[in-house]
């Protein structure tokens, strides 16, 4: 079956193999257009703009209000945390390079985010210390960073994964169900209470609901790249 988490860093891989450290956004957007056969949500509005002439950075933006916040940018963060082990600074520039192509601003953030906590994985096994170091990688100031802290913040005073949930929803809730803030909030909730065991981490990171594919996914990789 189609699984856009993983194919998509498949096929951006086939950029970095073909043109090294060289690449930029419309090398990868062109692989996109041409061999992705399918498009929903943003990669649509990509496509559309893209077919018309409309090119990175601005074909993420370009008539995306509803979902150029949407999970589709930092599925594919883990590709970069992976080929700059330690090293935000290019990995940055590579998330960018991407998350351009059919997302904007705070969506672009989250993908810094997801790549920082594969990156950090390099040298850093503690969870706690890895999301604060990924944290740190986002912009001052963003609704993404002002999420990440607070959601930080309300870890270390529950538990309660339920209470969690409803305030997450409450301050961050979308009616996308792929919109970046809840569910990055969701792998935060999963990654600070269940980091302990790996089929517990997917299992109760599913069960909050949203974009599951994704969140369950994402957990599973940062486990992964861990240990």
């Amino acid at each position: 079956l189609f699984n856009d988490d993983l194919d998509l860093q498949v096929l951006f891989f086939q950029a970095v193999e073909k043109y090294g450290a060289r690449f930029n956004s419309n090398q990868l957007a062109k692989l996109f257009y041409t061999c992705c056969p399918y498009a929903p949500g943003e990669y649509a509005i990509f496509k559309k703009n893209y077919g018309r002439g409309i090119l990175p950075p601005v074909s993420g933006a370009f008539n995306n209000e509803f979902y150029h916040e949407g999970m589709g940018c930092c599925i594919r963060g883990e590709l970069w945390g992976c080929l700059f082990p330690n090293d935000f600074q290019r990995a940055k520039r590579y998330a960018f390079y991407d998350g351009c192509m059919d997302h904007a601003n705070e969506s672009i953030w989250s993908e810094y985010f997801v790549a920082a906590l594969i990156l950090n994985s390099f040298i850093c096994s503690d969870i706690d210390e890895l999301l604060f170091r990924a944290k740190e990688c986002v912009p001052l100031g963003s609704k993404f960073r002002n999420m990440l802290e607070a959601v930080l913040r309300w870890c270390d005073e529950t538990k309660d994964a339920d209470l969690l949930r409803n305030k997450i929803l409450r301050e961050f809730g979308h009616p996308d169900c792929t919109n970046v803030f809840q569910n990055l909030a969701f792998i935060v909730v999963g990654l600070k209470l269940y980091f302990h065991d790996f089929e517990t981490l997917i299992e109760k990171t599913v069960r909050l609901g949203c974009d599951t594919d994704c969140t369950g996914g994402i957990v599973a990789a940062v486990w992964g790249a861990v240990h």
